[in-house]
């Protein structure tokens, strides 16, 4: 493994649980996060206290994170950065597939 995870797992929620083995993000710079880090403290403070504002890439991990994964992971993916020049707002369903209901364009983007 490479890292130590919870042992201990009884006090935590059921939905909790799920992220034992945790979920793979994207922690943005602190120049565009800090403001919104600060609107979630306002409107979701429980989630903000969990994790920080992130891009989440995976659903959380259903068994623990090996070394070989990440180096499996670190020879599909190029180096580089990327742009991110809008974000989307979606929803799930009853079946809980979701679909976007708001595209935003951020600052700087003409379309």
């Amino acid at each position: 493994m490479i890292t130590e995870y919870a042992a201990d797992i009884s006090d935590w929620e059921e939905w909790q649980k799920a992220y034992r083995f945790g979920v793979i993000l994207i922690f943005p710079p602190e120049v565009p996060v800090a403001e919104v880090n600060r609107l979630r403290n306002i409107h979701d403070s429980r989630g903000q206290s969990m994790c920080r504002a992130h891009i989440s890439l995976t659903i959380p991990l259903p068994r623990p994170m090996e070394a070989y994964h990440l180096e499996e992971l670190k020879g599909k993916i190029s180096e580089g950065d990327f742009l991110l020049e809008r974000v989307s707002y979606a929803v799930p369903d009853e079946t809980m597939y979701f679909t976007e209901r708001v595209r935003l364009n951020l600052a700087g983007v003409r379309r």
